[in-house]
């Protein structure tokens, strides 16, 4: 009898052994958890990813919209005073975004100076990369007003710029041209509904909730 109870307390602890095994085996081929999704701003997703963005009554078709950064830049501003230099910063904002122009290491700076008093005929849009741990410029394109799209559509190897016409009836598409975005020749779009890719400078630039110098 005693040697009955042995044998099955054998078994029962085998079993038990193999039950936990088995359990152990089966949580290490549980898939990890979901990746973190982040916007081109470099926020984390949510659930609905324009749940913090204000409507605006801006057309940026599939462009994801992206409200200008908050906070003061003082090495921009510099380079802003030496890339317009005729110009009174005293009477000027200025909205800016880090946007990855050619899809290299380092984010492009983008900031649309415009006047305190804005006027419908838009402002300066400067263009900076960093070099050499330095702030420099890239271009200046004048008359351009809120949103700038930046397209998914790529050309020599940077991303396309889309910019509201001077007279406010469409769009002018800038294509790089290897050097820089020709600033006085582009192709005119009438519609923006089917572009897609971010659209800089999201917020409401006449009323003011820009950066001063």
């Amino acid at each position: 009898m005693r040697k009955i109870v042995l044998v099955l307390l054998a078994l029962s602890l085998a079993l038990a052994l193999t039950a936990c095994g088995s359990k152990k085996t089966l949580t290490a081929e549980e898939p990890a958890e979901s990746p973190v999704v982040t916007h081109p701003d470099g926020s984390a997703a949510g659930s609905n990813s324009t749940d913090n963005v204000p409507k605006l009554n801006y057309e940026i078709g599939q462009a994801y919209p992206m409200p200008s950064a908050t906070d003061k830049n003082a090495e921009l501003e510099k380079l802003i005073a030496e890339a317009l230099p005729g110009k009174d910063l005293k009477d000027s904002t200025y909205y800016y975004n880090s946007a990855n122009l050619n899809d290299d290491d380092t984010d492009e700076i983008a900031a649309l100076v415009v006047d305190t008093a804005y006027e419908p005929d838009g402002g300066a849009l400067v263009l900076a990369t960093k070099k050499d741990g330095k702030l420099t410029l890239l271009q200046v394109i004048n008359g351009v007003s809120a949103p700038v799209i930046v397209s998914d559509t790529v050309s020599n190897g940077w991303h396309d710029l889309i910019i509201p016409d001077e007279m406010g009836n469409g769009w002018i598409v800038l294509n790089w041209d290897g050097k820089q975005y020709p600033a006085d020749k582009g192709k005119s779009l009438a519609k923006v509904d089917d572009q897609s890719g971010f659209a800089l400078f999201y917020n409401d630039v006449a009323s003011g909730d820009s950066l001063h110098f």
